[in-house]
């Protein structure tokens, strides 16, 4: 028998808040400090991280007797409303170069390839400007070939920032990418192309690589997944 069980979790609480902010900024944090943190994130790991960043990002931390503090007279607004307003404010702080990179590689989704990323934009610059999202903890290298955006939702936020017509167009261009790279065996990318197809608006082209992805997940017996 299946046995299921649920786990709620609960937010961090003061002390664990405290020692997850002296890892990210290398030294203790302020009473006041955290209490922004645990207000605002609700205890969630993730949040309290992007906060940390922007706060980072932005100068509104500085080092104080009794620790990283927060500058003093800032405006009571100081800090965006939601944690998908924050990840869209740290974004917009990166290099121009690399917020495009960032936005491109979010259409192949949390995870991406560095070549197929590579053959979207034709710039010979690419490992460079992924390297210095690297370093802003835009993600993280899975290894030589593959990285993984360092949450889902600053994926969908980088991908949701941008226009519509614009996302077609990375749509349409992954599909050519994924022609080119792999035009010698397409089996392995049906879904993905479908995927890409679909969302650029290239209905014939989504249709028929929509029945060859069935055809190989029938084959393989994943019957729900073909339907």
């Amino acid at each position: 028998d299946l046995i299921s069980a649920r786990i709620d979790l609960r937010g961090l609480g003061h002390g664990a808040v405290a020692r997850l902010a002296e890892t990210i900024l290398g030294g203790a944090a302020a009473p006041d400090l955290i209490t922004l943190l645990l207000d605002r994130s609700e205890g969630n790991a993730y949040f309290v991280e992007q906060i940390i960043r922007y706060l980072q990002e932005e100068s509104f931390i500085e080092m104080s007797r009794d620790g990283w503090s927060l500058v003093k007279r800032l405006r009571s607004n100081f800090l965006p409303g939601d944690i998908n307003t924050i990840l869209v404010a740290r974004l917009d702080q990166l290099a121009r170069k690399v917020k495009e990179i960032v936005q491109t590689a979010s259409v192949l989704g949390r995870e991406f390839e560095i070549q197929v990323l590579a053959r979207m934009l034709h710039d010979a610059n690419v490992q460079m400007y992924v390297a210095e999202a690297e370093k802003a903890a835009i993600w993280a290298p899975l290894n030589d070939m593959r990285y993984i955006f360092s949450h889902g939702l600053l994926r969908d936020a980088a991908y949701e920032m941008q226009m519509r017509s614009r996302r077609r167009e990375l749509h349409a261009l992954a599909v050519d990418a994924l022609e080119t790279l792999f035009g010698g065996d397409l089996r392995a990318r049906y879904a993905e192309l479908a995927y890409h197809s679909d969302h650029a608006g290239l209905s014939s082209k989504a249709q028929s690589y929509y029945k060859l992805a069935a055809k190989v997940s029938s084959d393989l017996y994943q019957n729900s997944q073909a339907i």
